[in-house]
């Protein structure tokens, strides 16, 4: 009992945490309570227990209201009633964690009005929507060990690369770092060079981890979302690509990882060679130039490629070919930080070709694809449409 009780305690002191913040809820803790509807619920449940307490019949309804609480939590129907029948010093203690619970529920009730108030209940996107925009406005930034976020200055040439050294001069004199993370946003894209003087080439929505000096005995980064590497040969010290997924191992070469969260990794080989194996099943094989490599949890399998569309987009293009719609226009969605909504859509699966400048807009793009005849793009209030 003692040590259940000091689990309940354990979630009442996170509990106060969050209701010593106030009004000053973090962005982090609104966004635990958008994305988890269980934790909704439990905010309603401590929520109802405060409502009862001002109306009428309050033990009755607070001791029903806070065993359904602890049947949510996986405490047990008894819980309450173990507690109850205790000796007078385990009642005591039991009244504690009672007004404890009290205490929280005003707290709950608080943070979720004022999470209602800011967010209003989570919508479920349309049946359309390919891609939702990021509403937050961010530049392309670094993280450092400590977790520290700095934004990068704009700079006047977009094509300009960023190196370790633009990281450095953000940093301050005394500041100890061995390792940062280069996080572009949705609506941007960077070109990244590494220690080596290899070149990282980002997506938007994407980020890449590395040393701020590789080892004399490989060369190791870290990706989240897509990236195109061009790699400085090195016999000594092999470039190694992780994701959650995959290892990337090669030594001097051009190839494409696309390793976005909750999808397959897919490495696609220009030129030179590759080899790419699955952390989890320890499948392996090796890629020549035109291969692609699709990498599951389970397993690693291969396919023919075109390279073309991955070398463009380095140089300035979107390209697809052959691709989806619904694939594309995410793409195009993400490049330009856009909400992507078919309003037709059967045109998803449309198979098609598509070559425009990464860096002409939004409305070049619309007008290209309306040019084509096969559906009617349009932008209305920041939002893309497809008919």
């Amino acid at each position: 009992m003692i040590m259940e009780e000091e689990r309940i305690d354990d979630g009442l002191d996170l509990a106060f945490e969050v209701f010593e913040s106030e009004n000053n809820i973090t962005e982090e803790q609104l966004e635990l309570v958008k994305r988890d509807k269980q934790l909704r619920n439990d905010l309603q449940a401590i929520h109802d227990i405060k409502a009862g307490m001002k109306h009428g019949g309050e033990d009755l309804h607070v001791e029903q209201r806070l065993r359904a609480f602890n049947v949510s939590h996986g405490m047990g129907n008894d819980a309450m009633t173990e507690e109850m029948n205790c000796e007078d010093s385990s009642r005591t203690r039991g009244s504690h964690s009672f007004i404890k619970y009290i205490t929280v529920a005003a707290a709950a009730a608080a943070v979720l009005a004022f999470f209602l108030l800011k967010h209003g209940e989570p919508e479920a996107a349309p049946a359309g929507r390919v891609f939702t925009a990021d509403a937050t406005s961010r530049e392309i930034s670094i993280i450092t060990n400590d977790n520290q976020e700095i934004s990068l200055p704009v700079k006047s040439d977009v094509d300009e690369p960023v190196s370790i050294d633009d990281y450095r001069k953000l940093l301050a004199s005394d500041a100890i770092t061995d390792r940062i993370t280069v996080n572009v946003p949705y609506g941007k894209t960077s070109a990244v060079v590494l220690p080596d003087s290899s070149m990282v080439y980002l997506r938007p929505g994407s980020r890449v981890s590395f040393p701020t000096s590789f080892t004399q005995t490989e060369r190791v980064v870290r990706i989240e979302g897509q990236a195109y590497f061009k790699v400085k040969h090195d016999n000594r010290r092999p470039f190694i690509v992780l994701t959650q997924l995959a290892q990337t191992t090669v030594l001097g070469t051009e190839f494409d990882v696309n390793a976005w969260d909750g999808k397959d990794t897919e490495v696609s080989l220009v030129n030179g060679s590759v080899a790419v194996k699955a952390l989890k099943s320890g499948d392996h094989l090796r890629l020549s130039p035109g291969q692609q490599a699709v990498v599951s949890a389970d397993a690693v399998r291969v396919a023919d490629i075109d390279p073309t569309p991955y070398q463009y987009w380095s140089e300035g293009y979107l390209y697809y070919e052959n691709e989806e719609l619904r694939t594309i226009m995410e793409d195009i969605g993400k490049n330009f930080n856009m909400t992507v909504d078919f309003q037709n859509e059967k045109a998803m699966s449309l198979r098609m070709r598509f070559i425009t400048e990464r860096d002409k807009g939004i409305d070049v793009v619309v007008n290209r694809m309306n040019k084509m005849k096969k559906v009617t793009v349009t932008v209305d209030a920041g939002r893309i449409i497809v008919n």
